[in-house]
Formats: C-alpha cells, structure tokens, sequence
C-alpha cells in the first residue's frame, strides 16, 4: 500500500493525499482532487506518471530519489510531487 501525496513546491505545504495501491487508478482518484489545469508535476521515471501526466508539464529525473525530503523515506510510504 502507498501513501500518495502531493506537496507544493513552493510553501511545501501539503495539497491532497491518496491511500491505496501504486497503479493508475490510485493516482487518478489523487488528480480528481486536485486543480490539475496550473500543476507542474516533478516525479521519479515510474511510467505511469508518463500516461497520466501531461508532457508539457511533467518533469523528471533519475537523481531524483536522492533528493526527497523526510516525508518521503518513511517505512512504506512514497511521496510524489
């Protein structure tokens, strides 16, 4: 099971949160509450990030991982932002 959350990057202030399974259907019911139209999304390559975000507005990085914050490390929990 996965804690999906989204931060904003900015104010690093929570925006929504999703419990459930890491797949499509997870990571839709999190987008569904939030105002996806001004998102800019900066993710890990876990492909489907690549079918449900836009191109134009989705970025990545291998070193990404290293890079998390502490809320990302938790024993069974992965954030995405």
């Amino acid at each position: 099971m996965w804690l999906w959350r989204t931060i904003d990057g900015v104010t690093r202030q929570p925006l929504g949160w999703q419990f459930g399974h890491r797949g499509d259907s997870t990571l839709t019911k999190l987008l569904d509450k939030l105002n996806t139209k001004t998102c800019v999304f900066l993710t890990d390559e876990w492909p489907g990030f690549f079918r449900l975000f836009p191109e134009d507005r989705h970025f990545y990085a291998h070193c990404l991982k290293k890079n998390l914050t502490i809320i990302e490390v938790l024993p069974h929990i992965k954030s995405y932002f």
